[in-house]
């Protein structure tokens, strides 16, 4: 069922990004709208394999990645059109960049613009990124990654599954075993924490752990506090989003900030979907922001 609060959390996601690449004062840690995205992913795109494995007893992996292509393709290839077209004009102005902004637009549409901007040790907060102008092409390449090998393992782990048993032991495995490595990452090579997709994945399970526990979300207490939790989760998006710099700890453990404030935003509305938190963010102008949030990122 569509939810219209989640387009909101769209919104707030994108705002945040636009307002900490646009220098707003107090959006130094916008960039985490980023987070929010991979956790909505993580809940939408396992709830989807699910219901379909549900009706029809398997997953079309074609249909589902076709599917993918569809919708992120077309504005992907005219952004990178334009980009390109208008490069050779205004790079210029600012040293000899079209080379290398050439080059990632080609990893962009490869899906490894995070491969690119770690090889060329791109560091994402560094004022080199003003005049980059694909680099913030890094996470739609691990949200792609992420579309590639997510259903695989999950219809590797639904095959012979007794309910979810098995799917909710291998999203526990990937959520456990990726926040382990982004901390490991995160100390020791925080660029390859940054950009590589599995010191991310544990983003995108913390969404899909609610998509195989979604009846005991919508059964529990969880209910009687759904607002409590809108609100919880929306503090913590928004907190992070002003009072993170991205210098230190990040991604993990401080990205846990943001992920958990998206995952008790979204239980909020699965539990108790007409709770206040859940209802404004319904409001038509954010929905509508969300629902063209795709864009306005690229």
């Amino acid at each position: 069922h569509y939810r219209p609060d989640i387009d909101g959390l769209r919104a707030v996601a994108v705002l945040l990004v636009l307002g900490f690449h646009g220098g707003l004062p107090g959006m130094s840690g916008g960039f985490v709208g980023v987070d929010v995205f991979f956790v909505i992913s993580g809940y939408l795109i396992t709830g989807l394999l699910l219901a379909e494995h549900r009706r029809s007893g398997t997953v079309s992996l074609v249909a589902f990645w076709s599917r993918r292509v569809r919708r992120l393709a077309p504005a992907l290839l005219l952004v990178v059109a334009t980009a390109l077209a208008l490069a050779p004009l205004l790079l210029q102005r600012v040293g000899n960049e079209t080379g290398p902004f050439a080059r990632a637009a080609i990893a962009t549409l490869l899906l490894n613009a995070n491969h690119f901007f770690l090889q060329q040790a791109s560091d994402y907060f560094a004022p080199a990124a003003e005049i980059n102008p694909m680099l913030h092409m890094w996470s739609l390449s691990v949200e792609e990654q992420f579309y590639v090998v997510w259903p695989l393992l999950l219809l590797l782990a639904l095959r012979r599954a007794q309910g979810l048993a098995r799917p909710r032991l291998m999203v526990g495995a990937v959520l456990l075993g990726s926040f382990a490595l982004s901390l490991y990452l995160t100390a020791r090579a925080p660029f390859f924490a940054f950009f590589l997709t599995p010191s991310r994945a544990w983003e995108f399970a913390a969404g899909a752990v609610l998509a195989v526990g979604q009846a005991r979300v919508q059964a529990g207490a969880m209910r009687r506090a759904g607002g409590g939790l809108g609100l919880a989760g929306l503090a913590l998006i928004v907190g992070a989003g002003i009072g993170l710099n991205g210098v230190r700890h990040f991604p993990a453990p401080m990205a846990l900030i943001p992920v958990l404030g998206a995952v008790l935003f979204l239980a909020a509305g699965l539990a108790a979907p007409r709770n206040p938190v859940s209802r404004a963010a319904s409001a038509r102008w954010l929905v509508y922001t969300g629902r063209i949030s795709y864009p306005l990122y690229l």
